[in-house]
């Protein structure tokens, strides 16, 4: 028999496959993930754990994540110390993704090293916004990209992918990004693609 860190039981879970409707179950958990998880009470059948909870019916998930977060613009390419989220992990949010309405670190790779043996309490994952990689090649000119302009912006966006970028984020609506032309943007996110 397979022995957890931490088992929970009598859980009313909710993992996001029965349209909001939870289900009577377990899991066991290693470490710091969920290795397990099982359907049926188990008053009568109590997995190995060093620590065993009993849910009582109680609501459980895994981590919920934020699609929709700034959180990058608190944390800054050369941060040193701890990260700490705790207002996302209190509401139960384990991830959050940044770089969103066209605005992120422009050196992603930087940004992703940031992280290193700063013990952070989340997930952060990134997009790459196309409006902090305007402004970086072009600054705050209204003009059309050229050629070589767009290029340039191409390179920090592969580059941005290859360290691990999720995509592209655009903020059309924002300058610089309003100025952005057509050809500009399809460049742009073939790259991504």
């Amino acid at each position: 028999s397979v022995s957890y860190d931490i088992a929970i039981i009598n859980a009313n879970i909710h993992d996001g496959t029965k349209e909001g409707k939870g289900y009577i179950g377990g899991c066991g958990i290693q470490g710091n993930r969920i290795v397990k998880t099982w359907k049926s009470r188990t008053w009568f059948l109590k997995p190995r754990a060093k620590q065993l909870i009993d849910a009582n019916g109680a609501d459980l998930s895994p981590g919920f994540i934020d699609t929709h977060s700034h959180a990058d613009l608190s944390i800054g390419n050369s941060g040193k110390g701890k990260i700490r989220a705790d207002n996302f992990v209190g509401q139960g949010i384990t991830t959050v993704i940044v770089g969103n309405c066209g605005n992120s670190h422009v050196d992603i790779p930087k940004f992703v090293r940031s992280f290193d043996d700063r013990k952070i309490n989340i997930n952060i994952a990134t997009l790459i916004g196309l409006n902090s990689i305007r402004k970086k090649v072009m600054f705050e000119s209204s003009a059309p990209a050229n050629a070589s302009e767009i290029a340039s912006m191409c390179e920090m966006i592969r580059g941005g992918m290859k360290a691990g970028a999720l995509g592209a984020s655009t903020g059309l609506a924002y300058p610089p990004g309003i100025f952005a032309s057509r050809a500009e943007i399809i460049a742009q996110l073939k790259v991504a693609k």
